[in-house]
């Protein structure tokens, strides 16, 4: 259940954990995630998390075998309802659908959840739908939107939700990775496009190889993510101080479109572009990002 994450998002587990130990939880969050089945996966436990019949035991920790806790494995549980893409788009209708099913009494206290998956996909009719469900939001009733990047959403949608932002896991990318990528960032971060006529000196020569390039941006999309927990205060004051200078010189929209930029570049070194032109195109929309945001 939620206790699997105190070691994979140790962040998202305590912001979570705290809300239920307080019962102060929000009515809405945003999980963004670039990892959708892990963000998915978090948002089933945190919803079991909600309705476990164990509830808290001294060591505040959830079952996973309770009646209640198999029947949302079995995607059987009435009270929680999981929103999917239909076809393209995710629908007006489903909410619609969505709406007219919570009317009726919840028969588990009174709690139900629902979860949009891939909530970037709401169009701008079901967008609406959705806008007014979170507008006006009854006692009891915990939404659960889960988007690749925050700015997938209206800013209506995004302002009525707490988001909580997962780190990246790279399990196989060793600590000196993320020392040369920490090195690249603060660089870029600095010096902006004087970047370009230095990069030969700043990137080790294994990253002209596609695998370790794409390692590298890895790298940043994992650093960069953890520069938006600390801009959103879900980071502790231990934070690397290089990550704490991003994170003051930066917006929250600059952030995340940086964020978003690096991980869609990282998915063209795939498809054999000049890995040298994209290290340009990097440091190019790096800067250009923090001038426009």
């Amino acid at each position: 259940m939620l206790d699997d994450f105190i070691e994979k998002q140790p962040l998202a587990y305590k912001v979570l954990k705290n809300s239920l130990i307080k019962n102060k939880c929000s009515h809405a969050y945003v999980i963004e995630s670039s990892d959708n089945v892990l963000a998915m996966n978090l948002a089933v436990a945190f919803a079991k998390s909600l309705f476990c019949q164990s509830k808290f035991t001294k060591n505040n920790e959830n079952c996973s075998n309770c009646y209640i806790c198999k029947k949302i494995d079995d995607k059987s549980f009435l009270d929680l309802v999981i929103i999917e893409p239909d076809g393209t788009w995710i629908k007006k209708g489903q909410l619609e659908e969505l709406r007219n099913n919570f009317k009726n009494k919840s028969l588990n206290e009174n709690k139900r959840v629902y979860i949009i998956n891939n909530a970037g996909k709401l169009n701008v009719s079901s967008s609406n739908s959705i806008l007014k469900f979170l507008e006006d939001p009854e006692e009891g009733i915990v939404a659960l939107l889960i988007v690749k990047s925050i700015y997938e959403l209206l800013p209506t949608i995004l302002s009525r939700c707490q988001v909580i932002s997962l780190g990246v896991q790279i399990p196989d990318i060793e600590k000196d990775l993320l020392s040369d990528a920490l090195k690249v960032l603060e660089f870029i971060e600095k010096e902006g496009l004087k970047t370009i006529i230095a990069k030969d000196k700043l990137l080790n020569k294994s990253f002209k190889e596609r695998e370790s390039l794409e390692n590298l941006f890895s790298a940043l999309v994992y650093l960069y993510r953890e520069i938006i927990n600390i801009k959103i205060d879900y980071q502790n004051s231990q934070s690397n101080d290089i990550l704490k200078e991003v994170s003051k010189n930066n917006s929250l929209v600059s952030l995340c479109k940086k964020t978003s930029m690096i991980s869609d570049l990282k998915e063209k070194i795939k498809y054999n572009l000049n890995t040298g032109l994209l290290t340009d195109r990097l440091i190019i929309e790096i800067e250009r990002i923090g001038k426009n945001a």
